[in-house]
């Protein structure tokens, strides 16, 4: 039996994203994890582990734009700039990319793996990234 796939139109990507904001994005959390953990879209919460160096939270609220169609012709939205920082005196803390979960930490909404691990320290101490969603899964 042949197989048609769905194409989504830029009209309708806009308001997946707006709907997503609206929904679960609006109270999510962005947390760092500390685990070498690679992505698989089978992972849940608890497969990662969630950082506790001095000075570190979770962001919260996280403050999406209106999504828009971007250079590759897509839906995007981008959140604001998020912040963590390092405030112990000594050590370093080794992260390797950002969750994102509702405000129970039930649900995994989004895996931002980082290239190459962030290690922070008292002379590296502030971890700021953009989190850019867009209407394009893997799945």
């Amino acid at each position: 039996m042949a197989s048609e796939n769905i194409q989504i139109p830029q009209e309708g990507q806009l308001s997946d994203l707006a709907a997503w904001i609206a929904g679960d994005l609006g109270s999510a959390y962005a947390r760092l994890y500390i685990s070498n953990t690679p992505f698989l879209p089978t992972r849940v919460c608890t497969d990662y582990t969630e950082a506790s160096f001095t000075g570190y939270a979770p962001a919260n609220p996280l403050a999406f734009g209106t999504p828009f169609v971007n250079g590759a012709q897509v839906g995007e939205t981008d959140s604001g700039a998020l912040n963590w920082n390092y405030t112990a005196g000594a050590g370093t803390a080794d992260v390797f990319g950002i969750y994102v979960t509702d405000a129970a930490k039930t649900k995994l909404l989004a895996v931002i793996p980082f290239l190459s691990p962030v290690t922070l320290s008292p002379s590296n101490n502030t971890l700021t990234r953009v989190i850019q969603l867009t209407c394009i899964s893997q799945v």
